[in-house]
């Protein structure tokens, strides 16, 4: 199986792409944005390690029945704001939850559905790591200050230095276009942007039909993973020399 890491930065139009890899040209999609929230139900391992950790007053309950529906997420946040070590505590509960979930839901479409591509959205790939274990890497990207606009647009509560801060609170889309092995860029409209993916679909994804049906086979998938890993391993380690 081809597996292909999405990401991008804050309004650089990540979800868009997502959407029409999915509607559009029928790519199955594992969003990890889905997943995280999902690895946090109530009754999950994951819920109750939360609730053990930072506070079992943050559980919320139904009214009538009083069973437990979930935590109270803003309340979290203000425990793990500016707090390092409480958000390395929360990101060690969770991450590891979702990337199961994720391993789980990569090898549904593999192995059950009989894919030979799977698309993997996740807004941290590279911060995460997750990137070593795809095929290929494609960053939507735009300028700093066109991504600027579109979250002021988009997100019209917040002023300009709180954009500003949401922005450099993620790696710089800079930062993500150095390790990319494909480069969506989105300054335009939403038809120029959907040409793009489309390029990238006949030149990455539909050219390399018959590769992709040889991933299925579990043992050359297998290897081509191992392959993939070694080699983003090794280039992140010249990266970081380097850096």
């Amino acid at each position: 199986m081809l597996i292909v890491g999405l990401t991008g930065g804050i309004a650089t139009g990540k979800s868009t792409v997502s959407k029409l890899l999915q509607e559009k040209h029928h790519f199955p999609i594992i969003d990890a944005d889905i997943l995280a929230r999902k690895a946090v139900e109530p009754g999950t391992r994951a819920f109750n390690r939360i609730l053990s950790t930072f506070g079992e007053d943050l559980a919320l309950h139904d009214e009538k029945t009083g069973k437990v529906i979930g935590f109270d997420r803003p309340a979290l946040g203000r425990r793990v704001f500016g707090d390092e070590v409480a958000r390395k505590k929360l990101n060690r509960i969770v991450h590891p939850a979702v990337r199961w979930l994720m391993v789980k839901a990569v090898i549904w479409e593999w192995l059950v559905m009989g894919r030979g591509l799977v698309v993997l959205d996740i807004p941290l790939l590279f911060e995460s790591g997750l990137d070593q274990f795809c095929g290929i890497s494609v960053v939507v990207a735009t300028g700093e200050e066109v991504q600027l606009q579109r979250l002021l647009e988009r997100d019209k509560h917040l002023s300009e230095q709180d954009a500003r801060g949401r922005i450099a609170s993620q790696w710089g889309i800079s930062e993500k276009r150095k390790l990319a092995d494909v480069i969506i860029e989105n300054e335009s409209t939403r038809e120029e942007l959907e040409k793009r993916v489309d390029q990238v679909v006949q030149k990455y994804f539909v050219r390399s039909r018959l590769w992709t049906w040889m991933l299925r086979i579990p043992p050359v998938g297998l290897l081509f993973a191992l392959f993939i890993f070694i080699r983003r391993r090794l280039t992140r380690k010249r990266r970081d020399k380097v850096s």
